[in-house]
């Protein structure tokens, strides 16, 4: 929904010479910014309270979160963002500038 939001904007960037491996860098940069801050905000966070919400909810203190198992969910949906973004990122490919300036 973002590249179709920014569809005109991508259009002015090719329009001032910017190709769509740029594009697409620039934009794969911006998701891996965002995705980086989120994996530590969502670490972060689960590290806190998950223990004192598993207790709340069933009244034992059996939940283990194993380092190496967070590292490995982590790297999946890391690396499953990045794909996502790149597939559809394919969709820059298709802007003209010609077809926005007839808009």
């Amino acid at each position: 929904m973002n590249i179709r939001d920014n569809r005109r904007n991508f259009g002015i960037m090719k329009a001032l010479g910017f190709t769509y491996k740029a594009l697409r860098n620039r934009y794969l940069y911006k998701i891996l910014i965002l995705t980086s801050f989120s994996i530590i905000l969502a670490a972060t966070l689960n590290l806190i309270f998950s223990g004192e919400v598993f207790i709340a909810a069933v009244g034992l203190d059996a939940l283990i979160i194993s380092g190496v198992t967070m590292l490995d969910l982590i790297i999946v949906t890391a690396l499953l963002i990045l794909t996502i973004t790149l597939i559809c990122s394919r969709r820059m490919k298709n802007i003209k500038p010609t077809e926005l300036i007839e808009e």
